[in-house]
């Protein structure tokens, strides 16, 4: 069990919460990730169209946290 937990953020450009998705992840080696949102907030809503700011994060079982920024245009 290598017990990775990944995390999808979605924020919008003023730094506000919008989403938060989870996955555990329990393979060795390559793995793809399988996020994708949807342009909804957390209660379900759509958003408004525009760039968002997304942190994607993946913690070990042992602890090690790595991060990555990206941006999400929904059009």
């Amino acid at each position: 069990d290598l017990g990775y937990v990944s995390a999808l953020d979605v924020y919008g450009i003023d730094g506000k919460w919008i989403r938060h998705q989870e996955q555990t992840l329990n393979q060795k080696g390559s793995f793809t990730l399988g996020f994708e949102w949807d342009g909804k907030n957390m209660h379900g809503m759509s958003v408004q169209k525009g760039m968002y700011l997304a942190k994607l994060t993946i913690v070990s079982k042992q602890g090690k946290n790595t991060s990555k920024l990206l941006k999400l245009i929904k059009l």
